[in-house]
C-alpha cells in the first residue's frame, strides 16, 4: 500500500514537472513571455476560444498557440513514446541496459538510410525516403531478430540479445559494403 502510494505521488511530482517545463518552454524564445502574459493568454484561449488562426488574435497568441505550443506538446509525445519503448525493451530483454543497438535495430535503420542515400531506393516515397528507408529496414531487422529467437524451442532473452548482436554486425558489414560499392565521394 505505501508503494502504491509512494508511485502515485512520483507521478504527480513528474505531471508538475512536465507543466513546469512546458510553460517555461512557452516563455523562452525570441519574443520573451512572462508567466502571466502566458497564463493570460492560455486562459483566454480556454475562456473565449477563436479559431486559433484568426487574424484576431494578437501576435503573442499567434506566438504561443501556433509556434510554441504543438512543437512543445509534440515534444512530449515523443518523449513519452520512447519512454515506452525503452521501458518495453527493457521488459523483454529483461535487462535495464537494453537499448536499440542490443537487437540490431540501430544497425537495420543505419543499412536502410545507408542505401537509400547512396543507391536511391525508395524515392517513390517522397522527399522523406530516407527516413522510410530506415523504418523498413529497421522494422525488417526487428521481425529477423523476432524469427532467430524464435528458432528451436521457446524463445527467450538470451536469444533475443544473441540474434540482434548477429543481425547488427551483418547489418554494419552490409552498411559498409555497400559504401564501398557506391563509390560516391558526396554521398
Amino acid at each position: 500500500m505505501l508503494k502504491r502510494i509512494g508511485y502515485t505521488a512520483g507521478g504527480f511530482v513528474l505531471i508538475g514537472v512536465l507543466a513546469v517545463a512546458i510553460l517555461w518552454g512557452l516563455s523562452v524564445g525570441t519574443v520573451q513571455f512572462s508567466l502571466s502574459q502566458i497564463l493570460n493568454i492560455v486562459i483566454d484561449q480556454f475562456s473565449s476560444p477563436l479559431a486559433i488562426d484568426d487574424p484576431m488574435n494578437s501576435p503573442d497568441q499567434t506566438i504561443i498557440w501556433l509556434l510554441r505550443m504543438p512543437r512543445l506538446l509534440m515534444a512530449a509525445i515523443i518523449g513519452a513514446g520512447l519512454a515506452v519503448s525503452g521501458v518495453i525493451m527493457q521488459a523483454i530483454v529483461k535487462n535495464p541496459l537494453a537499448d536499440p543497438y542490443i537487437l540490431g535495430i540501430s544497425s537495420g535503420a543505419s543499412l536502410g538510410a545507408t542505401i537509400a542515400i547512396l543507391f536511391g531506393v525508395g524515392v517513390m516515397f517522397g522527399e522523406n525516403f530516407v527516413g522510410v528507408m530506415a523504418f523498413i529496414g529497421a522494422m525488417a531487422i526487428s521481425f529477423g531478430v523476432l524469427f532467430i529467437s524464435n528458432l528451436g524451442g521457446r524463445p527467450n532473452s538470451v536469444k533475443l540479445i544473441l540474434g540482434g548482436l548477429a543481425l547488427s554486425a551483418v547489418c554494419s558489414s552490409f552498411s559498409s559494403f555497400v559504401v564501398y560499392l557506391a563509390d560516391d565521394k558526396e554521398g
